[in-house]
């Protein structure tokens, strides 16, 4: 009969009466589906069958988080705990996720904001680190498109080009950023 009580007692903590998210709940969780995650990224409480209206990040809905965190873990730029093909089904650490939130400057929800915090010390990120970002992205778009790309290819390509721009980036630079994500099989 107790351990009846105590999974009550357990469910019933997720759940609050002005549809906010109990986020004390939330923060001790180890992983978050994807689905949940952007829901509490809104202010929304994923235990309710009636989330109510966001109270954060106003301006999109909950699927358009999910859809953007999506792509970004199928392009390396959030990883998972556990990969799914789809978003419903893949498992995030919680500050992973709410990293990838700040990176995409999304509102951030004033009681998750410690997460953030003991997330990782933050840098400063450089216009160097933004082009790496960039030719880094532009590659694994490449090879998702393209899959038997060989690197010189995929340096040279137009669209590398294009998001280089006006920039002198050396060869060997390029040639070092995109070997850190170049697929298996041409790492060789």
């Amino acid at each position: 009969m107790a351990s009846s009580n105590s999974a009550t007692k357990s469910f019933n903590r997720a759940k609050t009466f002005n549809g906010e998210p109990d986020y004390e709940f939330w923060k001790q969780k180890e992983v978050w589906l994807l689905p949940d995650a952007a829901k509490l990224l809104c202010g929304r409480d994923p235990m309710s069958k009636y989330p109510g209206r966001p109270i954060y990040n106003k301006k999109l809905k909950v699927i358009d988080i999910i859809d953007r965190a999506f792509a970004a873990t199928k392009l390396g730029n959030l990883s998972v705990q556990r990969e799914a093909l789809l978003p419903n089904h893949i498992l995030l650490a919680p500050k992973d996720f709410l990293q990838w939130a700040q990176y995409e400057n999304l509102e951030m929800p004033d009681p998750l904001q410690e997460l953030c915090s003991e997330a990782s010390p933050t840098k400063e990120v450089t216009s160097h680190d933004i082009m790496k970002e960039r030719v880094q992205t532009a590659a694994k778009v490449l090879w998702y498109n393209k899959p038997n790309l060989d690197k010189a290819t995929v340096i040279s390509h137009d669209a590398m080009q294009m998001i280089v721009g006006d920039e002198t980036i050396p060869y060997d630079l390029m040639n070092e950023w995109i070997s850190q994500i170049m697929p298996e099989k041409h790492n060789i």
